[in-house]
């Protein structure tokens, strides 16, 4: 048996594997259901800010998207952690 008919037999395998356990049931829940199963625990607030100072240095989120996110960071925080050179350039 060559390489390519013994890589299409596990791919068929696992195609047939599939197929019965949607037969049997054992994907009936709604995508929105599961979803709803799965619980993270929140970050702690100064990783948090440190992410989200991130993503706005870097643009990857328009910043009224990122307060809608987490509105619970005062834009203070954010821009402290935004410049941490310059307040230890006053400082120093």
């Amino acid at each position: 048996m060559s390489r390519a008919s013994s890589d299409k037999s596990i791919v068929m395998l696992d195609i047939a594997l599939l197929n019965a356990e949607i037969a049997n049931g054992m994907y009936k829940k709604p995508i929105e259901a599961l979803a709803k199963e799965i619980r993270y625990d929140p970050l702690p607030d100064e990783v948090r800010t440190v992410i989200i100072a991130s993503w706005k240095r870097g643009g990857l989120l328009p910043a009224a998207i990122i307060e809608q996110m987490v509105p619970a960071i005062s834009e203070s925080a954010i821009t402290q952690i935004e410049s941490p050179r310059s307040s230890l350039i006053e400082t120093g």
